[in-house]
């Protein structure tokens, strides 16, 4: 080996070396990254902005619903917004369909205590089909009832189960 092989050697490996030995440490990262059966799960431990345009709640409500002649609201069963504005909330306290204006205002309900037509023993969900008709399951007596938009019933649909644990309910917009 010839002697002026070896400080280049040296040089190159302290060259190679020094820059690992310095005093900075990485900050701890805010957030971590898993897999979970190959999704990349991002989870943060800080809010994501403490710019004026983050998340916040206000001290005052937008919208109060509730009230009445039907009184408050108990065990909601799902609450949508209708085409014009208003508001249909399911009501399963009381097992009624409730319709409320834009501003929150009480405009009547359908249904209640029952298992006649458009009655309900236990509201399970709500939600909204095509046309602004109102859908509403009762899942002890395995039915979907139907609303027109201001609260007139137009049918009742009984869905027997095969399976004993029941059945997952929705309805598809396009009817």
């Amino acid at each position: 080996m010839n002697a002026t092989a070896t400080p280049s050697l040296g040089l190159l490996v302290v060259a190679c070396i020094l820059p690992a030995c310095g005093e900075t440490v990485p900050a701890a990262s805010p957030f971590s990254v898993r897999d979970s059966a190959g999704i990349r799960i991002v989870q943060s431990s800080v809010p994501r902005s403490a710019s004026a345009d983050a998340w916040w709640v206000d001290d005052e409500p937008l919208l109060v619903l509730g009230g009445g002649p039907d009184g408050d609201l108990y065990d909601v069963a799902g609450a949508v917004r209708l085409s014009d504005g208003k508001i249909v909330v399911g009501d399963g306290g009381s097992g009624r369909v409730r319709f409320f204006d834009h501003d929150g205002g009480p405009l009547g309900s359908v249904g209640g205590r029952g298992e006649g037509p458009g009655e309900f023993v236990l509201l399970q969900s709500m939600g909204i089909g095509h046309g602004d008709t109102v859908w509403a399951y009762d899942f002890q007596l395995q039915r979907m009832s139907f609303f027109t938009a201001p609260g007139t019933l137009t049918r009742d649909v009984g869905l027997r189960p095969r399976h004993p644990a029941g059945v997952t309910v929705g309805y598809l917009t396009d009817g």
